[in-house]
């Protein structure tokens, strides 16, 4: 069924209608005991349940009020429900008393307006059957099983039509709920959403794919320790993602002073070159990642295990103390990447910025020629090519300078969460890595969702209460610090591209991208709905963690979480694209000046 779309149905009535238990018998199963004894509690948004053998077909179980308290509106939750499910039908259950209080039938209206078929489902007809048996027993009258229902589909039609809302009536039994009217309430059904799954795409949830490792891994933990050990996990992971250490060695050729305009102009650290011992410079706004300058020394002397990644700079030929140095480092497999900061010593190979495209083309080619005289040299110490990445830094005009493939070659480079960690603490200078944070951060927004969801287990008042928001406020902030919207980072990029800081501070738009605050994130919650991409996300984890999909799909905080993650790293992401196309306006588009 991968290649059909989701279509879904709300079955949607009081408690006690029997909608649970409809469910077990549409489905062919059986919730557990103690699920199905707890009242849903006023208010509860919908818990998501799914066809055992059509998986993208989705059965959205919806509490309405009571019917006495049918004066107390809920502000048109319900039917916002059914908009966001975009169920193709909706069954409706008679109450108690077998009547359609007035919530149902407003429901009917607001379905049936937006094109969804509405189904009238009486759910105790076996038991008004019996009453009605026992009446006329008591008179001495004779029971007529195939009259009853008859008159009884005819009292539920003229109550239905009656309301002027149009809709198939179904009898089912409440004690065996597979006898009576519901084959027939099965069949009309799937006719239904068999139509809606092959006009319907499949849901493209982008980047928020779980994978088979992340899935085993929580329904490891759910075993083991119950939804506590999953937010352990979940924790686990972010924590990961946060505070993973990164640990670069920079060895700057001997006699040469380019590692500190390395250093500053190109990820913000401050250093000294060349330095007389290990000097560590963590880079702005991350303890965690740390570029460390070493002296060129002896290679036995240096503990290479200590460094995940060595960066060998030169301005001129690779000497035979960084060849030596390169040599242990890839036996010990370790990634060694080799830095040509000679580029601007060639003047041939930078001509005016108005130069035209044959002119580009021949220093295109001058460059070219530089690549091969380096990895001839890199040969000769007997480092093979796919040991020896190599990159061209240029101190003038960006389209020299190889910097952009730099910092996504070391991101894939480095083992686990590290790649990633260094990703989003490298200044935000460019397009590119911009939505390469973009599409990192929004791969772990489901992660915090959940976490946040899963330490809210507790109704409290208010939907702020059942979020987690100092851990929102923690992400909003990771994000617009990556994403280089902090002030220090505004300070950093003003200063390198000449434009005076209030320019830049314009192009920030956003409230949360001009600061996170607590009084802010409780509003922004407050101002969630379970949005579309929320309720898409539900139906990925209850398939693939079905274990927690149950808690995704029906915990309010997941949807309002999620979807608040999702708008505000967009909104956040267009300030940084702005930002940067006005930082570098004039230059190559999306790429600062080095």
């Amino acid at each position: 069924m991968a290649s059909r779309g989701e279509a879904s149905v709300v079955v949607a009535g009081p408690p006690g209608a029997g909608k649970t238990a409809l469910l077990d018998a549409l489905l062919g199963g059986q919730e557990e005991e103690e699920v199905k004894k707890k009242p849903a509690p006023k208010g509860k948004p919908p818990s998501l349940r799914q066809h055992p053998q059509r998986p993208n077909w989705l059965f959205w179980e919806l509490s309405l009020p009571e019917e006495d308290e049918e004066e107390e509106d809920d502000g048109g939750s319900s039917g916002r429900w059914v908009a966001e499910a975009e169920a193709v039908a909706v069954l409706l259950l008679a109450g108690r008393r077998g009547h359609f209080g007035a919530r149902a039938r407003s429901l009917a209206r607001e379905a049936r307006a937006a094109g969804r078929s509405v189904f009238f489902v009486r759910s105790r007809a076996d038991l008004e059957l019996h009453t009605f048996r026992r009446l006329l027993l008591l008179q001495s009258l004779p029971f007529d099983r195939p009259q009853a229902l008859l008159a009884l589909r005819e009292v539920t039609q003229e109550e239905v039509l009656g309301q002027e809302e149009a809709g198939a009536v179904f009898l089912v039994s409440a004690l065996q709920p597979r006898d009576l009217d519901l084959p027939h309430l099965r069949d009309a059904l799937h006719a239904q959403l068999s139509a809606r799954e092959r006009v319907q795409a499949p849901p493209d949830l982008g980047f928020e794919v779980i994978s088979d490792q992340e899935a085993a891994e929580i329904q490891e933990a759910y075993a083991l320790g119950g939804l506590a050990a999953v937010a352990d996990r979940v924790e686990g992971s972010l924590e990961a993602l946060w505070s993973t250490r990164v640990d670069l060695a920079l060895v700057v050729e001997e006699g040469q002073k380019e590692g500190a305009a390395l250093l500053e102009d190109l990820w913000g650290v401050e250093g000294e070159s060349p330095p007389e011992t290990p000097t560590p410079h963590p880079f702005p706004g991350y303890p965690n990642v740390t570029l460390w300058e070493l002296p060129l020394c002896d290679p036995k002397a240096v503990d290479v295990t200590r460094f995940d990644a060595f960066l060998l700079l030169a301005s001129g030929p690779f000497g035979e103390g960084l060849l030596r140095l390169a040599n242990v480092v890839t036996a010990r497999g370790k990634p060694c990447f080799f830095l040509y900061l000679g580029v601007d010593s060639h003047p041939e190979a930078l001509q005016d910025k108005k130069a035209k495209e044959d002119e580009e083309k021949e220093e295109d080619a001058l460059l070219a020629g530089l690549r091969v005289k380096c990895r001839s040299r890199l040969a000769q110490a007997g480092i093979p090519a796919a040991e020896a990445p190599l990159f061209l830094l240029s101190g003038c005009q960006s389209r020299h300078s190889d910097l952009p493939a730099l910092e996504e070659a070391l991101e894939r480079g480095l083992p686990g969460h590290k790649g990633q960690a260094l990703l989003l603490a490298l200044p935000c200078a460019s397009l590119a890595l911009a939505e390469r944070k973009r599409q990192a951060l929004h791969r772990e927004a489901w992660k915090v969702a959940l976490l946040s969801s899963l330490v809210a287990t507790v109704p409290l008042p208010g939907l702020a209460s059942a979020c987690d928001v100092p851990l929102l406020l923690r992400t909003l902030s990771s994000y617009r610090r990556s994403l280089g919207l902090d002030a220090a980072s505004l300070a950093r990029l003003s200063v390198r591209s000449g434009v005076p800081l209030p320019l830049l501070r314009r192009e920030v738009h956003s409230a949360v991208g001009r600061g996170v605050s607590q009084e802010a994130v409780e509003g922004l919650l407050a101002g969630q709905g379970p949005g579309h991409a929320g309720l898409a996300l539900a139906h990925l984890l209850a398939h693939r963690l079905p274990l927690c999909g149950a808690l995704a799909s029906g915990g309010l905080s997941f949807h309002a979480t999620y979807a608040l993650l999702g708008h505000c790293l967009e909104e956040m992401a267009s300030d940084a694209q702005r930002l940067l196309s006005r930082a570098w306006q004039g230059t190559q588009v999306g790429h600062p000046p080095m």
